[in-house]
């Protein structure tokens, strides 16, 4: 794919097991079943980190990698630190993905990015169908409100930096 990059955040810091991307699934850690996604899809690949470890991973691997041992990320300041964090890049298009989930192949990024193509002015998300309903009360009764919903799975966000940068700063 041209004119996109990869952006793996691996912060170590934030992760709900400790150490949980270089620990070993089926042999291979998560964060190198990340780049080795990611390299199926592209050349263009920058890894942000907040450890020693994970760069010297990256190295390894000849991926670029941005580390600051005091970078905070988080759902809610992800794509405006890492917006940041790429704003000299030559690429326009952003795919950021999360290197702890590794059922999200290359493929179901690839296919992403297609539709995201469709429409670059947004933000495309990971999402999740949900079958549940929601309900409210109304006059001390539940009522259905409805039952089409979807949940953020975070799993990646791709986005063009351009409408980003423009909407965002």
């Amino acid at each position: 794919m041209k004119n996109v990059l990869v952006v793996i955040p691996a912060i170590k810091k934030s992760a709900v097991i400790p150490d949980q991307l270089i620990k070993k699934l089926n042999g291979i850690t998560l964060i190198q079943r990340a780049i080795n996604t990611a390299k199926e899809i592209t050349e263009r690949i920058l890894i942000i980190t907040d450890s020693e470890e994970i760069s010297l991973i990256a190295n390894r691997n000849g991926i670029e990698f941005y580390y600051d041992a005091t970078l905070i990320l988080n759902s809610g300041n992800i794509l405006s630190k890492v917006n940041k964090i790429i704003d000299k890049k030559s690429e326009e298009n952003i795919i950021i993905y999360r290197a702890n989930t590794p059922l999200v192949n290359s493929e179901v990024l690839q296919r992403a990015y297609m539709k995201f193509l469709e429409n670059k002015t947004y933000v495309l998300a990971s999402v999740k169908k949900l079958d549940e309903q929601l309900l409210k009360c109304e006059n001390n009764n539940l009522v259905k409100v409805g039952s089409n919903y979807f949940k953020e799975l975070k799993a990646f966000y791709i986005f063009n930096k351009l409408h980003f940068s423009n909407k965002y700063k």
